[in-house]
Order: structure tokens, then sequence, then C-alpha cells
């Protein structure tokens, strides 16, 4: 005697599928309406180079350069980058300066918004 499927089987089955549809449709209305906090791409920049300069002891500027410690910070093809490597701050940048005084400044232009951004030279 031949086994095949049975109506128990097939509504057996439905069942499963209609179960891991309806649970897949409740993880994506979750995930669609899950409100997790933006953090725009020059504000994660500026939080970089503030933990850079907090954990340092020398900061040496040019108009074009900014050496923390033994990383620099440099404009590079519409980019600011750290070296030494090639880690890619911040992109889109259309014009970066450094004011040298103190406090020492950072000016960029980024998407077509200015932005600065300053901070003590460190003491000693």
């Amino acid at each position: 005697m031949k086994r095949g499927y049975t109506l128990v089987n097939y509504l057996l089955g439905l069942f499963c599928v209609m179960v891991l549809l309806h649970v897949s449709s409740l993880i994506l209305r979750i995930l669609i309406n899950h409100n997790t906090p933006f953090i725009a791409q020059n504000e994660l920049f500026e939080l970089q180079i503030l933990n850079l300069y907090t954990k340092t002891n020398a900061v040496t500027c040019d108009k074009s350069l900014l050496t923390i410690d033994e990383s620099e910070i440099v404009f590079d093809r519409e980019r600011i980058i750290k070296r030494p490597g090639y880690e890619i701050l911040l992109q889109d940048v259309q014009s970066i300066e450094f004011s040298c005084s103190n406090p020492i400044k950072l000016i960029y232009v980024y998407k077509g918004n200015r932005y600065e951004l300053s901070f003590e030279k460190p003491k000693g």
C-alpha cells in the first residue's frame, strides 16, 4: 500500500507557512517603525576628532595639516583623512582650514554647509 500526502499533511504545511509569514510580517513592521537615533556623518567626524584630541599630549597645527600625537589630519580628494594609513574620517568635503591660534579651529565645508570645531591646546 502506497502512502502519499494526506489532507492533514497539506493543512499542517499550510499552517506552518502561515505562521512563518505572520511572524516575519511582525518582525518587518517592528524594524520599519523602530526609531533608531540618527547621527550625521559630520557629527561623528567631530566626535572622532575630539576623542583623538582628549587623549593627546602634543598638537601641532599648520594651515592644511593638524597633527595630534602621531596622527595627521589632512584634506585629500574631497575627504578628511587620518594618517598614518588612510582612514577616511569624512567624505564629500569641499574645503578644510585649520586656525592654529588658541583655541585651535577646524573649519570645513561639508555638503555646501560651513562647520567650525574649536578646542584648546593642551597645557604643557
